[in-house]
């Protein structure tokens, strides 16, 4: 079902439409499948959100990988590299991640949803910072905490709101810009670090 869904609602997506202005009629006559099929399989439009950001939210948590497992002594061409494959995973699944931003403020289990997938992708930048912290291989001046949380939401609006349209151009100079701000929150200066 999803296989047939997923193509249609990345369509009207695409086309510049709101998930929420969207209608089940809309969604249902693009994939060609009938009321009483679509409705066998989901409750709503708000849990094929869900379905369909499964995958989604799979890829951008799995993309934050790469920099969250650079080696301590990583320099800033690495960190902008692994930077780039999530801004990459992001924009490749935006359609459906940003329904799902839109969607976290009309529906309760939407929004559950995303903060789930956002707390998977912090984790892992926590892991990473309050590691790398007890190491001494981040600077030592931060409160991990509070920075990891303000480095989760920014990097969470930042790609909704930069990347998710931005021309190739564009794209290069907001990768740019984001490794900067982490490079200076986290790593400059720390002894041992590559310099590129």
């Amino acid at each position: 079902m999803l296989s047939r869904l997923r193509p249609a609602v990345s369509h009207l997506l695409r086309t510049h439409q709101r998930f929420a202005d969207l209608s089940v009629e809309k969604i249902i006559s693009i994939a060609g499948i009938a009321r009483s099929t679509f409705y066998a399989y989901f409750d709503d439009k708000g849990d094929l959100l869900r379905s369909l950001a499964t995958d989604a939210a799979d890829a951008v948590v799995a993309a934050v990988e790469p920099w969250t497992g650079l080696p301590d002594d990583a320099g800033r061409d690495e960190l902008r590299a692994a930077l780039r494959v999530l801004a990459e995973a992001y924009r490749e699944h935006s359609a459906t991640m940003s329904a799902m931003a839109e969607m976290a403020a009309l529906d309760g289990e939407v929004a559950a949803s995303y903060r789930q997938f956002m707390s998977r992708g912090g984790a892992k930048v926590e892991a990473h910072v309050r590691s790398g912290y007890a190491a001494g291989t981040i600077r030592q001046e931060i409160d991990p905490a509070i920075t990891v949380d303000w480095l989760v939401t920014m990097l969470e609006r930042g790609l909704y709101h930069h990347l998710r349209s931005a021309d190739e151009e564009n794209f290069e100079r907001n990768v740019d810009v984001v490794t900067d701000i982490v490079w200076q929150t986290l790593y400059t200066g720390v002894p041992g670090r590559r310099r590129d």
